[in-house]
């Protein structure tokens, strides 16, 4: 002992039962009592000395014990104090239980932020777009597009360096140009000729007044063809997935359709009266009966009128939603006319679509979206006027006529067909919904802090 005490180093209990013998050429840890003598140099079945495998372990582990080690309590809150700063505390996103489309999915757009911050962050309020010649639906869906954050980070981070051939002229990169443009001061309508040029060359070639949907739809299926190394993003970001289920009910077999993956989810809303977009969303969904329907079991191939649930599989970051405006009015004598529905359609700011996910425990994690952008359609079938009206950055609303731009208010935006208004004036026409994840506060963060009390 008192050549341990000459060398400076003593020993220290470490649990009961236990005993650390220390010695400038030994380290051995011993059960044997307080009582007993350590004999110096023994080597135990625990021993660790500085020439063996671990010298620079063995000398922290000596250096850690010469000095104690005291606990102090950190803090005296109280339950009701430690409550109140959980509020202050990180939030996480509530996932539940996601089926393996939809992990993939989020998986593949996690790293591109849905939040105005990157290099791309807009300096101004929301800009208009020049209309040479009969381009608003062009204007319209390109003004949608540039207001979803996301969208415009993954133009941002997602081809910083252009990898398709000169001769297929590259949509996106033509596309980020407008972006950086728009955003960021730069001549907009240099941009938008260099788009139209770029389009027209990649397989858009249609003169006069088109149909904004039909122009999504192109946009969205070229993409996914030039960048092929971004087309699980593309797909996952805004692409959407459903399936059908009939059983039969002699067999229960269940017969299972996946539809098509669409860059947009299209309801008809009824041509006689008003509507809200959930109820539209709620028919289309809703169980239908199919007639004279065939079992696909060869042992039962029992035929009769079996009930159809649809369901959406997969969902994306940015939902398209069409309400259908055309429809053909079938008179008698089998001759039909073209019209266009305007009646009025109520849709809000936000939209829960979680009834409709695959599965009953699926449910729990929700999907929920928040408006971005509305296209909407003004005038007659076959001489109209295409506009846009976003939220900004900023928060604010904006009517985006072309190159005119106004303020309008929140009311307005989400229901511009409303009491005294002109409902032939503004029919909405494309929905762009951004998708929000639901949030609740970290109850394990409180839990942790209890045994502090």
């Amino acid at each position: 002992m008192k050549s341990r005490q000459r060398a400076g180093l003593k020993a220290m209990p470490l649990a009961r039962g236990l005993r650390l013998a220390t010695s400038p050429r030994t380290c051995a840890i011993s059960t044997a009592t307080p009582s007993t003598p350590v004999a110096r140099n023994t080597v135990s079945p625990n021993y660790i000395s500085p020439s063996d495998k671990y010298p620079a372990q063995a000398h922290a582990l000596v250096a850690l014990l010469q000095n104690s080690i005291q606990f102090v309590p950190a803090t005296n809150l109280t339950f009701e104090d430690d409550a109140k700063m959980a509020v202050l505390r990180p939030r996480k996103v509530v996932r539940g239980n996601e089926t393996q489309r939809q992990n993939t999915r989020r998986r593949a757009t996690e790293h591109i932020s849905n939040k105005w911050g990157t290099k791309s962050t807009p300096p101004l309020p929301s800009r208009g777009m020049d209309n040479p010649s009969q381009l608003c639906y062009r204007n319209a869906v390109l003004q949608a597009l540039l207001h979803t954050p996301k969208f415009v980070n993954w133009l941002e981070q997602a081809h910083p360096t252009c990898t398709v051939p000169p001769t297929r002229h590259c949509v996106a990169c033509a596309l980020h140009a407008v972006s950086v443009a728009y955003w960021g001061q730069g001549n907009v309508r240099r941009a938008l000729t260099n788009f139209q040029n770029v389009a027209w060359r990649a397989g858009w070639q249609h003169d006069g007044q088109q149909d904004s949907h039909d122009f999504y739809i192109w946009l969205v299926a070229k993409l996914r063809e030039q960048l092929s190394q971004e087309s699980r993003v593309l797909i996952s970001m805004l692409t959407i997935e459903t399936k059908s289920i009939i059983r039969c009910p002699r067999c229960k077999r269940l017969s299972t359709t996946h539809g098509p993956t669409e860059p947009s989810f299209g309801v008809n809303p009824p041509a006689n009266r008003s509507s809200h977009l959930i109820d539209l969303v709620r028919a289309t969904f809703s169980r239908d009966i199919l007639s004279d329907v065939r079992c696909g079991d060869a042992t039962c191939k029992h035929t009769s009128n079996r009930p159809r649930t649809q369901c959406i599989t997969a969902a994306p970051d940015l939902l398209c939603i069409q309400v259908r405006r055309f429809y053909h009015d079938f008179r008698s004598g089998g001759t039909s006319r073209p019209r266009k529905n305007s009646q009025r359609v109520v849709f809000g700011e936000r939209i829960d679509l979680s009834a409709y996910l695959e599965g009953q425990q699926l449910r729990t994690r929700g999907l929920q979206y928040r408006l971005v952008a509305a296209v909407h359609q003004i005038g007659a079938l076959n001489s109209g006027h295409y506009i846009c009206v976003a939220r900004g950055p900023n928060g604010q609303w904006r009517e985006l006529n072309d190159d005119v731009v106004r303020r309008v208010r929140r009311e307005d935006a989400t229901d511009p067909q409303g009491k005294g208004k002109n409902r032939s004036e503004l029919t909405p026409y494309l929905l762009f919904w951004e998708r929000v994840e639901r949030e609740v506060a970290d109850q394990a963060a409180i839990s942790d802090w209890n045994f502090l009390e």
